[in-house]
């Protein structure tokens, strides 16, 4: 699932209504662990990092108030 569609799914969710500024953000947590687990698993991130990791995402509306956040397995 790319960004995007994470971001869409995400607002979807959270159904933050009328706003005129969301954001969306989301980042990668790593894990010193030798294999994956199903869950957390080795993939890309910015850090090039061979670890198992996750990828998390945050919604917020104004007021920088959390409206929604997701954790994807990792790729």
């Amino acid at each position: 699932m790319g960004r995007p569609v994470q971001s869409d799914a995400c607002a979807a969710h959270a159904r933050p209504g009328p706003a005129s500024l969301v954001l969306y953000d989301v980042s990668t947590l790593y894990f010193e662990a030798d294999r994956g687990d199903g869950f957390r698993e080795p993939g890309v991130s910015k850090e090039r990092r061979l670890e198992p990791q996750v990828t998390i995402g945050l919604l917020t509306g104004e007021g920088r108030v959390p409206a929604h956040g997701q954790r994807l397995r990792g790729q």
